[in-house]
């Protein structure tokens, strides 16, 4: 990447790092018109979108940040999901051993009992 494509991609990041994401995403339903809005809160949705996002390289870096921070919670989810079924299947492993002991115990009892 060319050094004045890196300059405007820093600068772009830090804009939309500074805006709220919900908001952001709040102004992308109502311009796409997925959000229930009277016509006049639209057009003003439009117009401050328009004056947010001058050029169409600026829409698609909103996307491609968004993407960047999905992917990493993404990802961090995968390795939190990973810890639970790792830890989940430990205890099951614990529990079934406790079963299986308790088991052995009441058959050496049985069987204790009938000599």
């Amino acid at each position: 990447m060319c050094e004045k494509c890196k300059a405007i991609a820093d600068e772009q990041n830090a804009l939309f790092e500074e805006m709220d994401a919900n908001e952001l995403v709040k102004m992308l339903g109502i311009v796409r018109g997925t959000e229930d809005v009277s016509i006049f809160e639209r057009l003003f949705t439009v117009l401050n979108f328009n004056s947010t996002f001058e050029e169409p390289t600026q829409v698609v870096a909103l996307a491609h940040h968004f993407g960047v921070h999905y992917l990493a919670e993404k990802e961090l989810a995968d390795k939190l999901q990973a810890t639970l079924d790792m830890v989940s299947e430990t205890q099951r492993t614990d529990d079934t051993n406790k079963s299986e002991a308790i088991i052995a115990s009441k058959d050496r009892e049985i069987a204790g009992l009938k000599s």
